[in-house]
């Protein structure tokens, strides 16, 4: 019999496909609709009682705010913006994610508020707050101490809401034996979706992760980030939507600014979510193969120290540049010096940093993996995953090709204002409250 204490989260993850698709095909074979919620219940039940014995911690907890601080000097909240509501009575959204830090599916938030702040009052409610929020200007509810659905159900009967908008985002917390676990917010969202369930709106689950979301019958709708993230997560015959996430390209031009044609990047937060240890190699190879190429990594966490000392072995201090953490309004400086943009990621249902990319016209070399084939297109800057020779041979060839990048870099930018834009997605958004709205 297998240890547990051997399992990872590659194993988990195909065991959890395999077990999606096993689960389609009996409900095919069944004709049964609603097997996917006894099933996915069965499995969570069974993988809880497994790894109750093990002793977890958070990888996701916040570093004190001194010491944040000290390491991110230009960091600073973003503050959301509102717009005058149309009425005195209007209905209300209210937000559900864990943390308000800087990231994408917050973003996404943000976006929603900003962009419907005169039809909707939006509150939002968290797991826990942090000293360094990335968002401020809008109501925040902390629920940490929310255990069980009765908790959150008695909060919803003074916040009275319309709608509850819930963010499924996940983190990884290691268990002993150095498992990955990506479903460290589960019992919380548990709560949370029962205790809405027993208040009575309706209910919206973004799936904003490439993991399996929370089923349940009484959601009212699952929207997916991207076609990748209904297909390979979602369940047939559940009432499924893809909205992609837009972003505001008003803020991310170039401006007439031209890139540094020898400098390259990225911008995630650096840890599991999205990244391994090993995103830094595509870099560290780029510049062995062309010495003068110049390297920005933009985000901080948990592998920061990790990349700057791979750096350092590799004697290529000089040509790396580490920010971390910065203000939102300071990135797009930082992607106006990019030539190309790398995505050097493990795991990706969406992730905003393309798309900014892209509307600014900078070509984009990725690892195919996830939602990456279906934003990008151009099968030429895709590597297959976790093969940085192959990665860094694209963005040389890009770097020395000015022609192919400017072309590559045209399509990005056609296609961002196509598809990506908030614009987009906030109408799509409002379609959607409006329908459910009684």
């Amino acid at each position: 019999m297998m240890s547990y204490a051997k399992w990872n989260v590659e194993e988990i993850e195909h065991t959890r496909i395999q077990l999606n698709n096993l689960q389609q095909q009996l409900e095919k074979y069944t004709s049964t609709k609603k097997l996917g919620l006894a099933f996915v219940q069965a499995v969570l039940w069974g993988v809880k009682r497994k790894f109750s014995s093990f002793t977890t911690s958070d990888a996701s907890q916040s570093e004190p705010a001194t010491d944040f601080f000290a390491k991110n000097p230009d960091f600073k909240s973003y503050q959301i913006k509102l717009k005058t509501p149309l009425s005195t009575h209007v209905p209300k959204i209210l937000h559900v994610i864990p943390y308000f830090i800087t990231g994408g599916s917050q973003q996404l938030v943000v976006d929603l508020i900003e962009g419907l702040s005169d039809q909707y009052v939006h509150e939002v409610v968290l797991l826990a707050k942090h000293s360094e929020q990335g968002y401020v200007g809008v109501t925040t509810h902390d629920c940490s101490t929310v255990r069980d659905p009765q908790d959150f159900t008695a909060l919803l009967n003074t916040i009275k809401p319309n709608i509850v908008h819930v963010h499924y985002y996940g983190r990884y917390v290691e268990l002993r034996g150095g498992i990955k676990w990506p479903y460290a917010f589960w019992q919380w969202y548990h709560a949370i979706f029962q205790g809405t369930k027993a208040y009575g709106c309706p209910i919206i689950e973004n799936c904003n992760i490439p993991f399996m979301p929370y089923f349940d019958a009484g959601i009212t709708r699952y929207v997916y980030v991207s076609k990748y993230a209904q297909d390979t997560y979602g369940v047939r015959d559940m009432p499924n939507q893809v909205v992609y996430p837009g972003s505001n390209f008003s803020f991310f031009q170039r401006n007439g600014i031209q890139p540094d044609p020898d400098t390259i990047g990225m911008v995630y937060r650096l840890d599991h979510d999205k990244l391994n240890e090993r995103a830094i190699e595509p870099f560290i190879r780029t510049v062995e193969k062309r010495p003068t190429t110049k390297v920005l990594i933009v985000g901080g966490g948990e592998f920061l120290e990790l990349f700057r000392n791979k750096v350092t072995t590799a004697n290529l201090q000089s040509q790396f540049t580490f920010t971390g953490y910065v203000a939102y309004e300071k990135l797009v400086e930082l992607y106006q010096k990019m030539a190309v943009f790398v995505a050097p990621v493990h795991s990706e249902s969406f992730g905003q940093v393309t798309p900014f990319a892209m509307n600014m016209g900078i070509a984009v070399a990725a690892y195919n993996i996830g939602a990456l084939e279906e934003m990008l297109v151009m099968p030429e800057v895709l590597a297959p995953g976790d093969d940085a020779e192959e990665l860094s041979d694209i963005i040389v060839n890009l770097l020395n090709d000015s022609s192919k990048r400017e072309k590559i870099g045209a399509f990005n930018a056609s296609r961002a204002a196509e598809l990506f834009t908030v614009e987009t997605m906030v109408k799509a958004y409002r379609e959607i409250y409006q329908s459910l709205v009684l």
